[in-house]
């Protein structure tokens, strides 16, 4: 129903209710109560309709399955013990308890704790109404905070997401948002006093549920920006709902002054049973070691010395491994700093690769070969690199593969025409290339990299074969002796790795020197029938 500009009266018997309209509203001459409203303009009977889509800044449920997905799934033989600790089940058991807040250094696998605890609480069955077992969730609401995405790093989005599930598991609760979005609006939401607004309405639905205990989880509060505001909201929530039970992860910060308080401390000596069955989970999914018991037993005790009963250690460890040769995993583990900053600088040098590969990738695939994507790449492959160099010790597998993608890319950058109008850019570019494959040959030789220090190889090989092709176009060059003596060397160079690479079964690299073999074997004989006019 549509605002209607003008006056309206009502006379009768009964309550008198205004009309959905703006304008002056003179409501008389009845045996109910007499309302007189300037200027107000009411909202139209589907405001409700609006109200939740309005609400909703995330979908909390979804974010809970991104979370787990992103993080290679929840190992939920880590996360039982939380289950059987005294904290825990005070606080679920225990009237007086109503918050729990889990702390821990960074990567002490608090999010997916907090997952496999959500997770634990949806699989049990939901009190019934007459029931007094109070430790049985009537209603769950959760929010995850993440402090890279401005739509759920503050307190406002919090409140919303955890209102938002209220109302969607429990619409007879959505009447306490009815009376506020009615009166104000989409603007109830985003004006600046939102969270206070959202705070009461969230007080006022959990005073309503009253059968039995109600949970409210938010994971990682220290990524959220108005923390302070945040946390006051939690303790007076917590003071005033005696029924409803918080659970919050943190790095540090915790209330001071809470009814009902347990800390837990993920400590390494509470972590090291869940670490340690990690580990072998990790270990048997890696193919380096699927069928090398020796291999994995070395490989465990290695890790669970460095780890210092941290996940995010283990599963970076873990990634790294998963690019190696079997061969090299003892020298891998050997390197690996014991810091968790430097492995996750390795990390960041992993993902920084596989962007600028996908870079690499949308351009090779683009019949337009729009060039921005290579340089996109180009500046990918440098931050891997200087991410790799940051390490201590430096990350030797990730310089010598942002040596050899760079590398790659100027080869590619050779025969662009707008780049390279002529034979002089396009060897710039060549040579370009060449510096960096040397550089790779170079430390995969000191670092025994056997596998990557054949494929920097294979390539020195693809881009003499290129060198060769600009060079024969040159004026004259047709008839130089030294030109086609390195032209034959060069194929003879190619067709030994494409016979390797078809033993070993690597048709995509033999295809690819038997590529160039094609286009040296053209440039030939286009140069013996040129010579012989």
């Amino acid at each position: 129903m549509g605002s209607v500009e003008g006056k309206y009266n009502h006379r009768g018997p009964g309550d008198q209710y205004n009309n959905p309209s703006t304008g002056t509203q003179n409501i008389t001459n009845g045996d109910g109560p007499t309302y007189i409203a300037e200027s107000i303009k009411f909202a139209s009977p589907n405001a409700v309709d609006r109200a939740i889509p309005n609400l909703r800044v995330t979908n909390p449920q979804n974010d809970k399955t991104r979370i787990e997905h992103a993080k290679g799934g929840l190992h939920q033989d880590s996360c039982k013990w939380i289950l059987a600790h005294p904290k825990f089940q005070e606080w679920r058991s225990s009237a007086d308890s109503r918050l729990l807040w889990i702390k821990g250094h960074h990567g002490m696998g608090k999010t997916m704790l907090v997952v496999g605890v959500i997770n634990e609480l949806l699989s049990q069955p939901r009190a019934s109404p007459e029931s007094n077992d109070n430790s049985r969730p009537e209603i769950l609401s959760y929010f995850f905070c993440e402090r890279d995405d401005p739509r759920i790093n503050n307190a406002c989005a919090v409140l919303r997401g955890l209102v938002y599930l209220l109302a969607v598991q429990k619409p007879e609760l959505i009447h306490h948002l009815r009376q506020s979005y009615e009166r104000e609006g989409p603007d109830l939401f985003r004006d600046v006093n939102a969270s206070i607004a959202l705070s009461e309405i969230l007080t006022k639905m959990l005073c309503d549920i009253k059968s039995a205990a109600v949970y409210l989880i938010v994971d990682a509060v220290n990524e959220c920006e108005g923390l302070t505001s945040l946390l006051s909201y939690i303790e007076n929530i917590a003071s005033t709902c005696s029924h409803a039970r918080w659970l919050v992860s943190s790095l540090n910060s915790k209330p001071d002054k809470v009814q009902g308080l347990l800390e837990l401390e993920l400590a390494p000596s509470i972590m090291s049973p869940a670490v340690n069955l990690y580990i072998d989970h990790k270990l048997r999914m890696l193919d380096p070691l699927k069928h090398n018991k020796t291999l994995q037993d070395t490989a465990r005790a290695r890790i669970r010395e460095k780890a210092n009963a941290n996940f995010l250690w283990v599963s970076l460890a873990c990634e790294e491994l998963q690019g190696v040769d079997y061969a090299r995993v003892q020298r891998v583990l050997a390197e690996a700093p014991d810091e968790l900053l430097d492995m996750e600088r390795r990390g960041r040098a992993r993902m920084l690769l596989e962007h600028g590969y996908t870079q690499y990738m949308d351009f090779k695939k683009d019949p337009r070969k729009v060039v921005q994507r290579l340089e996109d790449a180009i500046k990918a492959y440098k931050k891997a690199y200087d991410a790799a160099r940051s390490s201590r010790p430096q990350y030797d597998m990730g310089i010598i593969r942002a040596y050899i993608s760079l590398a790659e890319c100027h080869r590619e950058l050779s025969h662009s025409r707008k780049l390279c109008p002529d034979a002089e850019a396009k060897m710039k570019q060549v040579n370009k290339a060449d510096d960096y494959l040397q550089k790779a040959v170079l430390l995969a030789e000191k670092t025994e990299d056997k596998e990557r220090l054949k494929r920097a190889k294979f390539d020195q090989a693809v881009l003499g074969a290129r060198r060769a092709l600009i060079t024969m176009k040159q004026p004259g060059v047709v008839a130089d002796a030294a030109v086609t003596r390195e032209l034959e060397g060069t194929r003879d160079t190619l067709l030994m790795f494409r016979r390797e690479y078809e033993i070993a079964g690597n048709k995509a690299a033999a295809d690819w020197a038997k590529f160039w073999i094609g286009e040296l074997d053209h440039a030939k004989l286009k140069a013996a029938q040129l010579r012989q006019t």
